[in-house]
């Protein structure tokens, strides 16, 4: 909470709060309620995949009541990871199409979730194609990946790897993609940008990652952050 109101503080008017678990919904949406620019995702990450108890009717039953809460403007985040093999690529998938499909149902844009997992992500996003497009989250995958993303009405989001000294490849690929679908975001509190990497990463880090984002547009730090903001307002069809 101290965090969210120093941010406030220092000029933070637009976010969004990925979730990975529907069981947080009410503490995240009473941290959030104070803070008009801050937006929700409801959904579940697919290390939920892995429950034995998990009843993805009754899931989607809690899904569908909180995407109508008017501070839910994204699902997920979903996906498939197959470098954690939290399960199955079969229960993963099952999870992650059933999300799809709802959020879909709801016109709600997606936050996907990839590790290790570029083609079988392409795959059900192909079979099952987001209604309202959505968010490539963290991503760190290929040109050719990020491109057939795009085609399907995906953006592009980065995080604070893309400034890591062995990241060469992912910088490159900031100056191929249109700006119009670049993001960026924190991944707190994961993924530390430098010089911080190793310690608890926070969303006050946000500007690390934009420095490098920017310098790789050409741009300065203040258009990077209209721009990537501007991005987000048009995906999540905020005013």
């Amino acid at each position: 909470m101290l965090l969210l109101r120093t941010l406030s503080d220092h000029g933070f008017c637009f976010g969004l709060e990925v979730a990975i678990d529907e069981r947080d919904f009410a503490r995240r949406l009473e941290l959030a309620e104070p803070y008009p620019g801050l937006y929700l995702t409801a959904g579940l990450h697919p290390s939920a995949s892995a429950s034995a108890e998990l009843d993805l009717s009754a899931i989607m039953i809690e899904l569908t009541k909180q995407f109508q809460h008017p501070k839910v403007r994204a699902a997920g985040e979903m996906g498939i990871d197959l470098f954690r093999n939290y399960a199955s690529l079969e229960k993963q998938r099952e999870l992650f199409v059933a999300q799809l499909r709802l959020a879909s149902d709801h016109r709600l844009p997606v936050v996907i979730h990839n590790r290790d997992a570029d083609l079988e992500i392409l795959n059900v996003l192909k079979e099952a194609p987001p209604s309202a497009g959505g968010i490539m989250h963290c991503f760190s995958s290929t040109a050719e990946f990020a491109h057939a993303c795009i085609e399907i009405g995906m953006y592009i989001s980065f995080a604070g790897n893309l400034s890591f000294r062995k990241a060469a490849t992912l910088r490159n690929l900031v100056t191929e993609l249109p700006r119009d679908r670049i993001l960026v975001e924190t991944d707190a509190p994961y993924l530390t940008p430098h010089p911080y990497r190793g310690k608890t990463n926070h969303p006050g880090r946000i500007g690390l990652t934009l420095s490098v984002l920017s310098e790789l547009l050409q741009l300065s730090v203040e258009a990077t952050a209209e721009l990537t903001t501007r991005n987000l307002h048009r995906l999540l069809q905020v005013e």
